[in-house]
């Protein structure tokens, strides 16, 4: 009698750049699908803190309804930064994916603010992120690119078509959803419109002395 292939447990992979809104996706979909109690979003839903092994020991699985969440920013580890096993999770899970990704400007200078990284190093990761999400694009059907801009100009209905993607059957919406990138964007804006009314100022001037 043939030896029934074993059925692979789900898991939603959650990844991004760092600074992408990786982690609070993450929270999101574990307590959509699964409900209280909290996850702080690091590592698999069912780990203790500060347990972020990369894959379940035989048997392990989340805390209520079985799902697995997992999120990992690209890289992951401050001291050491690594990188996803993407093809131990795809040989181990029937792994579906959610790709985070956010202005790759702000991003960055979220990232240096948040870690302390250099912006080279953080062009570096975003670079070798770049490649990782590629790669996973073209060899996984099970990919869903989050877009940060979009969530928080559409809200509701964006999270429910990502809801509808994996498969869940929720209402839950976060309350605490807020713009994250208008620091970000008035800062630039200010400066913007320094800059316009300078020039402005210095051909008025310059305008005057000519006359």
């Amino acid at each position: 009698m043939a030896k029934k292939d074993k059925i692979k447990p789900k898991c939603i992979f959650v990844i991004g750049t760092e600074s992408s809104g990786s982690t609070f996706m993450a929270k999101t979909i574990s307590k959509a699908v699964n409900g209280p109690p909290e996850w702080n979003g690091r590592g698999f839903n069912y780990q203790k803190s500060g347990d972020y092994s990369d894959h379940l020991e035989s048997g392990q699985t989340s805390q209520s309804t079985g799902v697995l969440v997992c999120h990992r920013s690209l890289p992951y580890g401050l001291k050491d930064p690594q990188w996803p096993p993407i093809e131990i999770w795809n040989a181990t899970y029937d792994a579906w994916y959610v790709i985070c990704t956010r202005d790759n400007n702000i991003a960055q200078i979220s990232a240096m603010a948040r870690f302390g990284r250099t912006l080279k190093e953080t062009a570096s990761n975003h670079a070798k992120a770049k490649i990782i999400i590629e790669q996973l694009l073209s060899n996984n059907p099970n990919c869903f690119i989050w877009s940060y801009e979009t969530f928080i100009f559409l809200k509701g209905s964006y999270l429910e078509r990502l809801y509808r993607f994996l498969d869940i059957e929720t209402n839950y919406f976060p309350e605490d959803v807020i713009d994250g990138n208008e620091r970000y964007t008035k800062v630039a804006s200010y400066r913007s419109t320094f800059s316009m009314l300078r020039k402005r100022l210095r051909h008025f001037f310059f305008s005057k002395k000519k006359d």
